[in-house]
């Protein structure tokens, strides 16, 4: 072989082994590339995904709390809504209170709660108050019982009281109190589970 053959087979082989080498390094290069890509896009993805459930979070909890503010808003209407319904029924009652008042049976009501005090207390001496309003039954009720009948001095809303002193006993049979008691426990139920 000549030299300038040599020469030509050593720049082939040394041609061919650069060609193999920056072959093996443009893989390993490319191969290190396509990692980091992988790695790259994982981590975006997981950030993405992460900023997603923050993103979610934060929604949430914005809508639960406009939720929150719109359900108190709700229950205030609902309160006020009971409240004057409440007001309205027991403005009625009490009109029909005043009316029953005017009638018979309004003085039938007061000799039976005459009559309960007498036999409870037995023998004891009782003195039974009438609302001033009431003044005009007092006379009658005075013909029918044997007891101490006396006009208050402040209105009670109608009914009676009755005082046994002997056993410091009252026995408050008056519309006011049975009035304020029925408003106190008095709870607006409604929908079809309370018909």
């Amino acid at each position: 072989m000549t030299v300038e053959e040599k020469l030509k087979h050593f720049i082939a082989s040394s041609v061919e082994d650069a060609r193999i080498q920056s072959e093996a390094v443009i893989k390993e290069y490319t191969e290190m590339l396509q990692r980091d890509l992988q790695e790259f896009k994982e981590q975006v993805d997981e950030q993405a995904k992460e900023k997603l459930r923050l993103e979610e979070t934060r929604v949430r909890r914005g809508l639960n709390h406009d939720l929150s503010v719109r359900l108190l808003s709700v229950k205030k209407e609902l309160s006020d809504k009971h409240d004057e319904l409440k007001s309205a029924l027991f403005n009625e009652v009490r009109e029909l209170i005043d009316a029953f008042r005017k009638t018979p049976d309004y003085a039938a009501l007061l000799q039976e709660q005459i009559r309960y005090a007498l036999s409870f207390a037995k023998d004891d001496v009782i003195t039974v108050y009438l609302d001033p309003e009431d003044s005009a039954l007092k006379p009658a009720l005075s013909k029918i019982f044997d007891c101490n009948i006396v006009i208050s001095e402040y209105s009670f809303g109608g009914g009676t009281r009755t005082v046994i002193e002997e056993k410091d006993i009252l026995i408050d049979n008056s519309f006011d109190t049975r009035f304020e008691e029925l408003t106190e426990d008095f709870a607006l139920n409604g929908g079809s589970s309370n018909e």
